[in-house]
């Protein structure tokens, strides 16, 4: 039985809203129709019946139904918000940068472009990679080991706003 009602529950958490929709106006139909009507339909001993149930799916379908809607208006908050808190973490990595990481930054914004080529034997590079600065955009290089690394669009945007930064 537990199996069952497990099963259940996860099948009705994979509804769609116009599933769900149709099941909480259904169970409210059946729950809140007065019981002359329910006479006239022939429903009225199945809702006498199973009246607790009718009223489950009705709580139940109409609480998915409100959190598949919430969800719905607050994910391009979420999206919003996410953007925010990446920019706050990496601008305070861009605060703390060395002079050396700074220069290369530079080079970038100096000649307005998004992407250099750069050694890959210095560890300047590699570092501002793990930073989540830059990224490598090419696994192509050249014969002295240098290779493309393009800035990441958060930066660019970040650093043309603040180049104060990379003085």
């Amino acid at each position: 039985m537990s199996d069952f009602s497990f099963s259940t529950i996860k099948e009705w958490l994979k509804l769609k809203p116009r599933y769900l929709f149709s099941l909480l106006m259904v169970s409210g139909v059946l729950v809140f129709s007065p019981e002359v009507a329910l006479n006239e339909l022939g429903l009225k001993l199945i809702v006498d019946s199973y009246r607790a149930w009718i009223g489950g799916v009705f709580i139940v379908s109409g609480i998915l139904l409100l959190t598949n809607g919430l969800a719905y208006l607050f994910e391009p908050i979420q999206g919003r918000i996410n953007d925010w808190r990446h920019t706050l973490v990496y601008s305070k990595q861009l605060k703390s940068l060395s002079s050396t990481e700074k220069k290369v930054l530079k080079e970038y914004l100096d000649q307005d472009t998004q992407s250099l080529r750069l050694g890959s034997m210095d560890g300047i590079a590699g570092g501002l990679v793990a930073k989540n600065i830059l990224f490598r955009s090419s696994s192509l290089g050249t014969v002295d080991a240098y290779f493309a690394y393009n800035i990441q669009p958060w930066a660019w945007v970040y650093l043309k706003k603040h180049p104060e930064l990379l003085n």
